[in-house]
């Protein structure tokens, strides 16, 4: 309705920015979260300005589910606003039946902003997100913000005596063991382990935004996944004594390839690829690779994966037949774990033990949009460096914050993404 269209959206950065103000004149305090939507009050279809002594009139409209999901429908609520003046005006576009020209003909003098995949708009001035932020879940307009396609499944190990390649599902991806780095950290009391593969494209059709995509399947430890852990050789267990106990796999923590730093482990900038993903991302993909048979009903993708990268001699994120690219899957575990004894003694005692080796369960695949991700142990101003030479020119880069903090960016070309947690295995959030 052109007449009471006075849905409005807002940035990341504005609705940070404002928080910000709101709290410093107390009309919000600390634990209160500023989203990315609001109303605009009017005093006509076209003047968005109140004068002193003039009425006028806020349209708040919603949409709610309403089918056999849905146990009882709403009858009545409230919602909690904060009343803010804007310096210029805006036309947002929804994203339920509005149109671009729609848009611009309900003001035209104002800013255009867009939602959405599509950013065309008549004129260079306008703003344009991927999505807005409904909740502190969070919970978004469009959900979910990217979307995969599964493209083959296969599991890869970190097993140092391993240099033979292995072939997905598919048959189009073959993955060879290159490179092993184990670097100890004595002092924080953790090991941080990157398995570098080179990656052969032998399909057809090009493959853009490529990943490694970690999921769970009942076989799996502790609904990671981790399956098929060792610890070292001895004469008793020459192959290794398999672990299955759930600690052990809930602490292998994903994260970017390290390197050795001045006094600690620091990522390593060529092979940063650890990937955060959003739950509904996660269940998009396990629902997709359900159908392709490459899950069984009981497999779910959980919320991490690594980026499959192709950088001779720039970074192009599309694959062609005998593309190669490397991925480097990295995690970080305690450099021991005090584990019982086997089989259990009375009174019970422990035994302190270091994994050897281990292997993990992948789905290979194509997102429909790059990202960039901020792992534990990386800054902000990392993760904001690979997010700002990635993607399209035009369309803003998606940043995941991974972590509690409230660190966000003013770069138009980064849309950031705050993301508290992320599921790696049963019971188990990180950071």
């Amino acid at each position: 309705d052109a007449d009471h269209a006075d849905f409005q959206g807002f940035s990341p950065f504005e609705a940070q920015s404002l928080e910000n103000e709101a709290l410093v004149n107390n009309t919000i305090t600390a634990t209160d979260d500023l989203l990315e939507y609001g109303f605009v009050a009017r005093n006509s279809t076209d003047r968005r300005s109140l004068p002193h002594g003039q009425t006028g009139t806020i349209t708040i409209a919603v949409r709610f589910l309403k089918d056999s999901q849905v146990a009882r429908i709403p009858q009545k609520f409230s919602m909690t606003f904060v009343l803010a003046n804007e310096t210029t005006a805006r036309s947002t576009r929804d994203v339920q039946n509005d149109t671009t020209l729609a848009m611009q003909n309900r003001l035209p003098n104002a800013i255009p902003f867009l939602i959405g995949t599509d950013d065309t708009a008549a004129g260079n001035t306008r703003m344009f997100v991927p999505n807005l932020r409904l909740s502190s879940t969070p919970t978004f307009l469009l959900e979910p913000i990217l979307t995969s396609t599964a493209l083959g499944q296969i599991d890869l190990a970190w097993d140092t005596n391993l240099s033979t390649p292995s072939t997905d599902s598919s048959g189009n991806w073959k993955f060879t063991p290159l490179t092993y780095s184990d670097i100890d950290h004595t002092t924080a009391g953790f090991r941080y382990l990157t398995a570098t593969f080179r990656v052969e494209y032998m399909g057809s059709t090009a493959q853009s935004n490529l990943h490694l995509r970690a999921f769970s399947r009942q076989t799996n430890i502790a609904g990671s996944a981790v399956y098929d852990l060792r610890l070292f050789p001895n004469a008793t267990f020459p192959l290794g004594e398999q672990l299955s106990e759930p600690i052990v796999a809930q602490t292998i923590h994903p994260l970017h390839a390290m390197q050795l730093g001045a006094i600690a482990p620091v990522p390593d900038p060529t092979a940063s690829g650890f990937q955060a993903y959003l739950n509904p991302e996660s269940n998009q993909l396990t629902q997709t690779a359900r159908t392709q048979n490459l899950l069984s009903s009981s497999d779910s993708i959980l919320d991490y994966g690594y980026q499959i990268r192709q950088c001779n001699p720039n970074c192009n994120p599309t694959f062609v037949n005998n593309s190669q690219g490397l991925v480097s899957v990295a995690v970080r575990i305690p450099r021991n774990y005090t584990l019982p004894v086997v089989p259990a003694t009375v009174p019970p005692t422990t035994r302190t033990v270091k994994p050897f080796k281990f292997k993990f369960s992948f789905v290979i695949s194509s997102d429909n949009t790059p990202r960039v991700s901020r792992a534990i142990v990386e800054t902000t101003s990392q993760a904001q460096t690979r997010a700002d030479t990635i993607g399209s020119p035009s369309l803003p880069n998606q940043l995941i914050f991974l972590g509690t903090d409230t660190d966000t960016t003013n770069n138009p070309k980064i849309y950031p993404i705050q993301l508290k947690s992320i599921k790696i295995a049963d019971n188990t959030q990180i950071p």
